[in-house]
């Protein structure tokens, strides 16, 4: 089955029938008893028109089928004149995810590792990198990297509150948002700095408008949602990560990119006092950066963080 993502190679032909592909990233995922396989990424090496005729006599696997492959070792396969070809076995070792019913393979740091985690979590833990709507039961192991204040809204169909946290595992960046309940149930108790299993969550495209981070996804907290203290070494799991912008290149980048910038503080402005537009007042200085680029750029700080070296 092909993800979402992919659908668009049918009706470009870019895939069709006898393609030859690599299959870089898929999900092997439990549907009402029966097994699939669910392409996430995929590279074509051969157009079907230029290979004209399918590869050998494939038939479809089974549970049956692969009872005999293990037992016998030598799994046969019919032909067009009745009789049978054999073939070496194949072995294919899985890994699979929180509830057992999700195998992980491809572009990424590794299958999930079976880890001694937190207090009441033992099992397999998946790097954020792989998170996907395909996998989302499974548990992941991160750091609090930060987390907002709770937000609140009113309109025609109710009100509510909600809270946002960044989390950090050595492979990428995600953020999760908790409403109502979860606001409640977790806001308290999740500190910036910690790490955390988390369990039961639910994966859904990233909104660009609301999240900067560079993840195609973002998390929510579903109502049995698990979280629970890492207990053990943390220290493989970072801090914070950056990716270093020349202050030259920061023109050529998209409006309201988040970047990261080293640079030597040339002049700083006046302190000065504002409102908001919510009638909050504020104080604020500009300073103004150059770095090894020689360029020089003016900082209005809201949203960052100083790291003096």
């Amino acid at each position: 089955m092909l993800a979402t993502q992919l659908n668009h190679m049918i009706p470009e032909g870019k895939l069709d029938t006898n393609a030859i592909i690599r299959v870089d990233k898929i999900v092997s995922n439990s549907v009402s008893e029966r097994r699939v396989l669910i392409l996430l990424e995929l590279s074509i090496i051969a157009k079907g028109t230029d290979v004209a005729n399918k590869i050998g006599n494939p038939v479809q696997w089974t549970e049956q089928t692969a009872s005999l492959s293990n037992n016998i070792g030598t799994p046969t396969r019919p032909t067009t004149n009745g009789t049978s070809n054999t073939r070496p076995a194949s072995t294919l070792t899985t890994s699979y995810g929180g509830g057992g019913n999700s195998a992980f393979y491809g572009k990424s740091s590794g299958a999930p590792k079976s880890t001694c985690i937190g207090e009441m979590h033992t099992g397999p833990v998946v790097p954020i990198r792989d998170l996907n709507p395909y996998n989302s039961r499974c548990a992941i192991r991160a750091r609090v990297t930060n987390k907002s204040d709770v937000r609140t809204w009113s309109n025609a169909r109710g009100d509510g509150k909600l809270f946002n946290i960044d989390i950090l595992d050595d492979s990428g960046e995600i953020r999760m948002t908790g409403f109502n309940n979860s606001v409640d149930q977790f806001f308290d108790t999740l500190e910036i700095g910690a790490v955390y299993v988390f369990k039961n969550f639910q994966v859904k495209n990233a909104n660009p408008a609301f999240n900067r981070l560079p993840h195609d996804y973002e998390l929510s907290m579903g109502n049995d949602m698990q979280i629970i203290p890492c207990l053990v070494d943390t220290s493989s799991i970072p801090t914070a990560t950056y990716n270093f912008v020349d202050i030259a290149k920061i023109e050529d980048l998209l409006k309201d990119n988040l970047v990261d910038v080293i640079g030597i503080c040339k002049q700083r402005g006046e302190v000065v006092t504002f409102t908001s537009r919510a009638g909050k007042e504020f104080t604020k200085r500009d300073i103004f950066l150059v770095d090894k680029s020689n360029r020089e750029v003016k900082i209005k700080p809201t949203h960052f963080i100083f790291i003096c070296l």
